[in-house]
């Protein structure tokens, strides 16, 4: 009876979810294509927000209408507050996306350097917050891309092999690291032997295949 009531009240939970993140979606709908107010697409989805907060969709929704309103600073002075004590790797995610926004206005005017400075800021902030997002593959990743594509090369390897420190079992890493193109060959050798200790093979050797072969064959 137990389960079923637990089944039953997560079920009305996504369902609530789901209702309110429809309603946020509609509204924005409406202002894109009805020319509905954009202040009152503003309110529905911060109230959305209060039944939600921790939904990627609701939040990256209020970020687009920032951006629609030209108010930046609301949304940051906004997902600050919620960064200071957020857990969920989706508030993050949004307000790195945000700042990526802004940083494709401002290449067309040569000024990205405060808003690079603030992706920067929110990334490490992150990988130094609570151990669920930072041990968060994606965000490593997405540090170490932001660093190969507006920083520099040793900082990239820098983010690498701090990711390596917190997700030493994760072969995306490994892999990721290798493939970048001013890593040495040094660095590559020792990346593959730390794989070969922990077990993570990029391919399985050719005896050991020859040795599984042979033994079904005998079975």
């Amino acid at each position: 009876y137990s389960t079923n009531s637990e089944l039953i009240k997560e079920g009305l939970e996504n369902l609530s979810h789901f209702t309110v993140e429809f309603k946020a979606r509609l509204s924005v709908f409406h202002s894109l294509t009805m020319k509905r107010s954009l202040k009152t697409t503003h309110s529905i989805i911060k109230e959305c927000l209060e039944i939600s907060p921790d939904s990627f969709s609701l939040n990256y929704l209020l970020s687009h209408v920032e951006l629609l309103f030209m108010c930046g600073y609301r949304y940051r002075r906004y997902i600050d507050a919620r960064l200071t004590h957020a857990s969920n790797i989706s508030i993050w995610i949004c307000a790195v996306i945000f700042e990526l926004s802004q940083l494709d206005y401002q290449c067309a005017n040569s000024n990205t350097n405060a808003t690079c400075i603030r992706i920067k800021n929110i990334l490490e902030r992150s990988i130094a917050s609570q151990s669920v997002v930072r041990n968060s593959l994606l965000l490593w990743r997405l540090y170490a891309q932001f660093e190969a594509c507006f920083g520099s090369s040793s900082l990239c390897k820098s983010v690498y092999i701090r990711g390596l420190e917190h997700c030493p079992s994760v072969k995306q890493l490994y892999t990721d690291s290798m493939k970048h193109s001013n890593i040495d060959r040094d660095i590559v050798d020792k990346l593959i032997d730390t794989m070969i200790e922990k077990e993570l093979r990029l391919r399985a050797p050719i005896e050991e295949i020859e040795m599984l072969t042979s033994s079904r064959n005998i079975i």
